[in-house]
């Protein structure tokens, strides 16, 4: 039996906040959920998103940005959403050292959003 992203993941995941987005590519999206090591965001068409694609990210907070990297893990229509055309696209974070895993980290509880 297959499993769910829920069944899957490793972390908790949280609701996304006013106060944290991500910038891919020059677009910035707002966070749909996130935990200490991946995000999900909502977007309106597919643009070059698919599973698999590691890209560059910006993460950016009322207080900070973080510059980072991450793996396109799960993307598919948001199907549970009443507007039409929209997409969750679930991205891993990559972090190149331990410095910034733990800064992310303790942004989130800091904030309280784990």
């Amino acid at each position: 039996m297959k499993k769910s992203a829920g069944e899957k993941r490793r972390s908790p995941r949280v609701k996304g906040s006013d106060a944290v987005r991500i910038e891919i590519g020059g677009s910035i999206y707002n966070i749909f959920n996130m935990g200490p090591r991946g995000i999900g965001f909502l977007l309106e068409d597919m643009g070059d998103f698919y599973e698999g694609k590691i890209t560059p990210l910006r993460l950016i907070t009322n207080k900070d940005t973080y510059d980072l990297h991450g793996e396109v893990v799960h993307f598919s229509q948001a199907l549970h959403l009443p507007s039409g055309d929209i997409y969750l696209c679930g991205v891993k974070l990559i972090f190149d050292n331990d410095e910034s895993r733990t800064e992310i980290e303790e942004y989130i509880e800091r904030e309280g959003l784990a």
